[in-house]
């Protein structure tokens, strides 16, 4: 103790140094624990959140797990009912000016009877816009193996299903529909514009086309492509420059060869195919006409515009 000092002030002075020293002690451990758990997060690649921002992902979990649990829910909360979805499309279509439609994968189909049925009720207007179809075995990478097997019917089952539902309720002209579902070769395209598509679009052939090589990662940050990945070294293999020459080519192809196909048809471009068009060879080898195999449908009198506006002139 220094002469003339007090004991109280004495002890004060070395309970500061202590606090201090204690502070500089466990300020030293923190960084340690960050620097250690940087190391951690960015050389795991499980979780793609930790990976790509280090120590802060943790945090995200953490408060995740706080509160409700941060997964995607499999439907909209807003949508239980048809009636529910109509109103839904509706504002949406109201708010932004632009067409509304949804996207579906078929198994049964009641329910796009059901929604006709509605549609006709609350009138023509409210129907959506489009309906996407796509196959049950799409998805991306990231989908359950056995969502992607098992559930759903193939684009070739579900396209002529929804075109001629529509067709039956009157509503085929109302709503376009758009086909989807690993059609990625003219021949495809060419089918899906015969069942009666309005047009096609294709997520796997642009993939394809960029390089995909269907790894199944793409939930996982590892992509060995780089196209679904934020790893720096991986995305060297993404060449923007490259990959949009071979995006420009299938495109072309895609084009060229759907209007070689509808022009030894003898129409004029892809949409005016017909189902006559089209024949599917079957297991014995033996063709059937598309039209044979799936009949145009007549929409039902109770939906006809022109019967409506003549029967009450036929009854007076």
């Amino acid at each position: 103790m220094v002469p003339g000092m007090d004991w109280i002030s004495f002890f004060s002075m070395q309970g500061v140094a202590a606090l201090s020293a204690l502070f500089i002690f466990v300020i030293g451990c923190a960084a340690l624990l960050v620097v250690i758990l940087f190391i951690i997060d960015l050389s795991q690649t499980r979780d793609a959140i930790r990976h790509n921002f280090p120590v802060i992902g943790r945090f995200r979990s953490l408060f995740n797990r706080l509160g409700e649990a941060s997964i995607s829910p499999n439907r909209h909360p807003e949508i239980s009912n048809f009636s529910e979805l109509l109103d839904f499309i509706n504002l949406v279509r109201d708010l932004s000016g632009k067409p509304v439609g949804f996207k579906t994968v078929v198994g049964a189909h009641t329910w796009l009877e059901e929604m006709c049925e509605k549609i006709h009720q609350c009138g023509i207007a409210c129907a959506p816009d489009f309906v996407t179809i796509d196959g049950g075995d799409g998805g991306t990478g990231a989908a359950p193996m056995p969502l992607m097997d098992s559930v759903g019917l193939p684009i070739k089952a579900a396209l002529p299903k929804v075109v001629d539902i529509l067709q039956r309720y009157g509503l085929r002209d109302r709503i376009k529909v758009i086909a989807s579902g690993k059609l990625i070769t003219p021949s495809e395209t060419a089918w899906a514009f015969c069942v009666g598509a309005d047009f096609v679009t294709s997520a796997r052939g642009f993939m394809l086309a960029i390089g995909c090589i269907q790894a199944l990662k793409c939930n996982r940050n590892t992509c060995p492509t780089g196209i679904t990945t934020h790893n720096k070294r991986l995305q060297r293999g993404l060449n923007p420059q490259q990959k949009a020459l071979r995006i420009k080519n299938f495109v072309d192809k895609i084009h060229y060869g759907s209007g070689l196909i509808a022009h030894s048809c003898g129409v004029p471009h892809p949409r005016a195919l017909r189902r006559h068009h089209c024949q599917i060879i079957q297991a014995n080898t033996q063709p059937i006409p598309l039209d044979e195999l799936y009949p145009t449908q007549q929409t039902a009198a109770l939906y006809r515009t022109d019967l409506r506006m003549t029967r009450p002139a036929e009854q007076t």
